[in-house]
Order: C-alpha cells, then sequence, then structure tokens
C-alpha cells in the first residue's frame, strides 16, 4: 500500500469505520487450532434482563482450544479487537441508500448479484473491499460486493462530504483532504 501511495487513505478510511485497530493486527494462523475451534465454537444469548445486570453484550461463544472449553463474552470480543461495542451498531438501510452509497463510489445501479468490485472508482476503496470481503465476509472471490460490504464502505467515506464531487471529477477519492 505504501509503494501504491494509498496507505495514509485506507488507513484513514478504516478508522472511520472503526476496524483500523482490528486490521493493525498481524496474526498468524494455526490450522489446528483454527479447525478445532470452529468445529467446537457454539454462541450464546444472554436472556434480555441478564444483558442490562452484566453488561458483557448480547452473548458470549463457547469453543475448544487445545482440548480446553473455553469462554468468551461479546464484550471482551469487542474491546479486545477495537470494535464499537453496544446494542445500536445495527444498519438500517433502504434500497435508496444503497444506490446513493453506489452512485458516490463507482458507476450503474446497484445490484448485490451484478455490481463488480473493478467498478469502484477509488484505489483505496478497491482496497479497502477487497480487505473487508476477505476478512468480515471470509470470501475468496471478491469480483462482486455484497449489501454488507456496501455498508461498510458507506461508514468509510461518510464522513467526507466532498466524496461524492471527488469520486466523479477525479476517479479517486483522496480520503485526506477535509480532515
Amino acid at each position: 500500500m505504501k509503494a501504491l501511495g494509498i496507505f495514509e487513505d485506507v488507513e484513514l478510511g478504516l478508522k472511520n469505520m472503526h476496524l483500523a485497530k482490528f486490521f493493525s493486527y498481524h496474526m498468524e494462523s494455526y490450522k489446528e487450532l483454527t479447525c478445532e475451534f470452529l468445529a467446537s465454537m457454539r454462541y450464546h444469548m444472554y436472556e434480555e434482563e441478564d444483558r442490562a445486570d452484566l453488561d458483557q453484550g448480547l452473548g458470549w461463544i463457547t469453543f475448544l482450544a487445545k482440548g480446553e472449553k473455553r469462554m468468551v463474552t461479546f464484550r471482551q470480543l469487542e474491546i479486545l479487537f477495537g470494535f464499537n461495542y453496544g446494542e445500536g451498531t445495527k444498519w438500517n438501510f433502504k434500497e435508496k441508500e444503497l444506490q446513493r452509497v453506489w452512485a458516490t463510489i463507482a458507476d450503474g445501479v446497484y445490484s448485490s448479484s451484478r455490481s463488480k468490485a473493478a467498478q469502484i472508482r477509488s484505489p483505496v476503496l478497491r482496497y479497502v473491499h477487497k480487505a473487508l470481503a476477505n476478512t468480515f465476509f471470509a470470501r475468496k472471490a471478491t469480483g462482486t460486493i455484497n449489501e454488507g460490504e456496501l455498508k461498510f464502505l458507506d461508514m468509510g467515506i461518510k464522513p467526507f462530504s466532498h466524496a461524492q464531487a471527488m469520486a466523479r471529477g477525479s476517479g479517486e477519492i483522496d480520503l485526506t483532504q477535509g480532515t
């Protein structure tokens, strides 16, 4: 990214998505532990009345690590990875909103089954999309862009009211201007 001159812009976009800390980690992969974790992981939700008292998020996960049963609350995961936490983190996007975001960053009409990541004009946003698709959305093929990915990209550009004009004018969004 540094060689391409887009590092700072990518970093700023991720900060706006509240994902910069998560993407800054250099995590190694451990195949056996990962398989054990995925095979044993279970999701549990707190009862509504317990959640307010415990302040531990919506629930917790249990899993095995080296044969030992472990438990981690969602609140602990949110803090560990630097995510915004709380129950007000749901998206309420309407179709019109998705079309507005797509028109800001790409050409044509948005369709989750037909819109291609290559249509995104900004190399910064194309890079961020690929990172999101490969990690959060666990997709190997990142040719199309789904609604969740588009919503994240909207978070990345929202603070910049001039983004639409810049995207249409120069073909690139300079996320560092105006900050």
